[in-house]
């Protein structure tokens, strides 16, 4: 929500999101300080520190020329932390990606991959892989196994994935962007319909394509 808050350019909502954000914070820190475990001090200590020692070229001496420089060092830096306390390397070079979304679960993955050396020297390569996997898909269709088409569509979203990380954009806001002009142009439609007295229930498949094409006009003209 403060996501879409942010998206969306409106204040007063992002207020509202920042400080629902901000109460999960201080009930958490209220919750780790009755039980005598942390405070809200801690978590903000914590984060400081944390910023200030991944950060040696801001907060210290260290000079570096290029944002793949500070990436490098950020990752560096947080292995060393994570030794420092005790914690074990990851065997994989892909470390260990925390529980999230499938979206973003794929890019974290992507990208280290990437980072590992196991990557499409180009574009092209990205392209190609992604040709592929849809032709796969097509083929389990074909064939009508449900277990394939599952298995290929998830190839395909993968390889979507990575070709978002070549072309430098970011899968979760390309996504979250259609989605929201998905809906702006169906509740264009519903507002054609309403304003022409007519029934949504009794239009064809084809005349709801047509107000889809309408709607789609209207948005680029507005």
């Amino acid at each position: 929500e403060t996501v879409e808050a942010i998206d969306a350019g409106d204040p007063d909502m992002l207020i509202e999101e920042l400080g629902d954000l901000l109460l999960q914070v201080m009930l958490h820190a209220q919750i780790g300080q009755d039980a005598e475990e942390f405070d809200l001090i801690d978590v903000a200590n914590g984060i400081s520190d944390k910023l200030v020692f991944r950060h040696p070229h801001v907060f210290g001496t260290e000079k570096v020329e290029t944002s793949e420089q500070v990436l490098a060092n950020w990752d560096s830096l947080k292995a060393a932390e994570k030794a420092e306390k005790g914690l074990e390397a990851p065997k994989s070079r892909l470390g260990q990606v925390p529980p999230m979304a499938a979206l973003a679960y794929a890019e974290k993955v992507v990208g280290r991959a990437a980072k590992a050396g196991f990557d499409w020297p180009d574009l092209a390569g990205s392209r190609a892989k992604v040709a592929e996997e849809f032709a796969e898909l097509n083929e389990a269709i074909a064939d009508g196994d449900p277990d394939a088409i599952f298995h290929e569509l998830g190839d395909l979203l993968y390889a979507l994935t990575n070709l978002a990380r070549k072309l430098q954009q970011d899968p979760e806001d390309a996504l979250r962007q259609a989605v929201r002009r998905f809906i702006g142009r169906f509740e264009r439609m519903e507002e054609l319909v309403e304003n022409r007295g007519q029934n949504w229930d009794a239009l064809t498949l084809e005349e709801r394509k047509g107000l889809w094409a309408e709607a789609k006009r209207l948005e680029t003209v507005s």
